[in-house]
């Protein structure tokens, strides 16, 4: 008896060390990569398994893209948003907020107009956002809006997979649910993605403007008023949805602050012990039985694991680890059971053979090896390799006594002979026809005579070749041969990272090019395109960037020029573009209008700064052909010469 009993204590200390050591290993390995990402979706699914309708309290009045073509403003005219806040004043809607950053001046009738109405309203039923630059700096709205208005915060807080999972405060501001629901709430405030984002009440800007919504529909109601677009260009990744336009996101913010939404993730520590404890009874079953058992009860656990954390998940406001434990489980099934079994005996005696190899071994081994491979030892010399490998060090000519620093680059001998196991490199080896590229396969292995290397190669040097190719076309427009859309908006991206940087965005968009179309044919358009190209290219630097975006739609970068050297390059394309065009045998003539803004004396928002551009090309474009330079009161119209 006493036998018995010391070794189920034994038993016991044993499951006890194996559930304390598997939880640690379980939660850190789920704290990076790709187990992080799985871990994260996991606890997304379980969390928002069912769905919740919106209350009717929350109503969105959204300016769509049919409004933008109508009124010609983005993202908003001003007028038509004072003329929809008298609408909420006089229906009796309980509090409204304008989801725009109103940082900079437009016209000044509309400017004018949409603040008188904001005062209307006044700060108690009336909030417009704070923005917070990636600097840390706040963007506040002109003080000509703030006397109106409460200001609040709508930061949205993006994770480490890249989606948006809660409303971030900024110090000193409410959220946007916190000013809504008068109620305070913790510097994060996480949504609810369970609420149904689609169903909410959605009416147009336009139809509350003109009095055609009955004043019922906003009586004693929140209303948000905001962008929506397409969603496949301008929404915002997050779980379960995808994508969603930020008005929704934010409806769903104030959504989940009624309901008082919690979703606070645990720590570490707190992540261990929870696993630690969940796997204390299991891992005293798998103590006592066989392998096999032990396996199959692991795999009816973790279903039951999963399955038990979508009832218990969504009423808890704090985040159970979901991957981790059916991870520790598996790791406790390991220690306590597969070390006994036939598999794990099969599999060490297999190793024993391999560590048994002596070098000679290992040589002979990649003798028929089609591909190239060699051996090295533990100084990083190479000591062997197959005809292939022969073939491509002779080459490149390479001593018969190289080692993996040639092949690898100083410094390989070390990180290379420190690793155990497989691993991956590429490899890169100049020869008399060029630079070949390989991936190479690595295993460092416990010989007799000590640790070895064994390396094979694959050939990649056509998918790199094609690859580079390939990401060349990407970048490139086919028809003109300029940037495309995608280099373009990396190119604003790269520049506008330095914050001392200064460069002149010009829009341009060319007149008559329709008429060419339907008159001449394609073909005939696509060689007006590439004429205007040529001589788009022909005013530029070698530093400047000229783009087609689309259509007859141009665009040009300028890095480290300013208001003076946009102006001259748009007086110069104009200038050129008054020459007529030789296609096919007819004489064309095409127009331009042209916007220009600047960086960062306009705007320090890439967005904006397209945006400011376009709406100046559309002023110029009532001129045609003209330019137009954007400035605090809009734009400022120059007729071609």
């Amino acid at each position: 008896m006493r036998r018995i009993a010391a070794a189920v204590a034994s038993r016991v200390r044993l499951v006890i060390l194996a559930c304390i050591a598997a939880a640690v290993l379980a939660v850190l390995s789920t704290q990076v990569g790709w187990l992080l990402r799985f871990e994260t979706s996991l606890s997304d699914a379980v969390t928002f398994l069912k769905p919740v309708a919106p209350s009717s309290s929350t109503v969105l009045v959204i300016v769509d893209e049919e409004t933008i073509r109508t009124t010609n403003r983005y993202p908003y005219d001003r007028a038509l948003v004072g003329q929809t806040l008298d609408q909420m004043n006089k229906a009796g809607a309980r509090k409204v907020y304008i989801d725009a950053a109103l940082t900079v001046a437009e016209d000044r009738a509309g400017d004018t107009a949409l603040a008188a109405a904001m005062q209307r309203l006044g700060p108690s039923r009336l909030a417009i956002p704070v923005t917070q630059l990636s600097n840390g700096k706040l963007s506040l709205p002109l003080e000509a809006f703030q006397p109106g208005a409460s200001i609040v915060s709508t930061n949205l807080a993006i994770d480490s997979d890249m989606r948006i999972r809660s409303l971030a405060q900024i110090e000193g501001y409410p959220t946007i649910a916190e000013w809504f629901t008068d109620r305070q709430a913790a510097a994060t405030q996480p949504i609810n993605f369970a609420v149904l984002p689609d169903s909410f009440t959605i009416i147009s800007i336009r139809d509350v403007a003109n009095g055609a919504t009955p004043e019922s529909a906003f009586r004693d109601k929140d209303v948000i008023i905001g962008l929506m677009v397409d969603r496949t260009k301008s929404g915002l990744a997050v779980p379960i949805h995808k994508a969603l336009q930020r008005v929704q996101l934010l409806a769903m913010a104030v959504e989940s602050g009624r309901m008082q939404f919690e979703r606070l993730p645990s720590g570490p520590i707190e992540r261990m012990v929870m696993v630690a404890v969940a796997c204390f009874a299991a891992g005293m079953m798998m103590a006592f039985v066989p392998a096999i058992v032990g396996f199959l009860l692991f795999l009816l656990l973790a279903a039951g694991w999963i399955a038990a954390s979508t009832v218990i998940q969504p009423g808890l406001p704090t985040q159970l680890p979901i991957l981790p434990p059916i991870i520790a489980l598996f790791l406790i099934w390991q220690w306590l059971g597969f070390g006994r079994s036939r598999l794990a005996t099969t599999l060490r005696r297999r190793y024993m053979r391999v560590v048994g190899f002596g070098q000679a071994g290992l040589l002979t081994a990649i003798e028929v090896m089609a591909d190239p491979a060699f051996v090295f030892d533990g100084t990083g010399r190479i000591v062997g390799a197959n005809p292939p490998m022969r073939t491509i060090l002779a080459d490149a000519g390479l001593a018969d006594e190289a080692s993996i620093d040639d092949i690898f680059g100083a410094g390989a001998q070390a990180s290379l002979l420190g690793s155990s196991g497989m691993s991956k490199r590429r490899a890169e080896i100049a020869g008399s026809s060029g630079v070949q590229h390989f991936d190479v396969n690595m295993r460092i292995v416990s010989a007799v005579g000590g640790r070895l290397g064994i390396a094979g190669l694959k050939d990649v040097t056509e998918m790199i070749d094609r690859e580079a190719r390939l990401k060349t076309l990407a970048y490139r427009d086919g028809l003109t041969g300029l940037s495309n859309r995608i280099a373009f908006e990396a190119s604003l991206a790269t520049l506008s990272e330095d914050r001392d940087q200064r460069f002149a965005l010009l829009v341009i968009d060319l007149d008559g090019f329709k008429h060419v179309n339907d008159t001449l044919g394609h073909q005939a358009g696509d060689e007006l395109l590439k004429g205007v190209a040529s001589r788009l290219g022909g005013l530029l630097r070698g530093r400047d960037i000229a783009a087609r975006l689309g259509g007859d739609e141009f665009a040009v970068i300028l890095p480290a020029g300013g208001r003076n050297e946009g102006m001259l390059v748009a007086q110069r394309l104009l200038a050129q573009l008054k020459e007529p065009f030789a296609i096919e045998g007819s004489s064309v003539n095409v127009g331009a209008s042209i916007g220009v803004a600047v960086w960062p004396e306009h705007t320090t928002s890439t967005e904006t700064l397209v945006r400011l551009a376009d709406a100046a090309m559309y002023a110029a474009k009532r001129s045609k052909p003209a330019y137009a330079v954007h400035n605090a009161k809009g734009a400022e119209l120059f007729k071609a010469a």
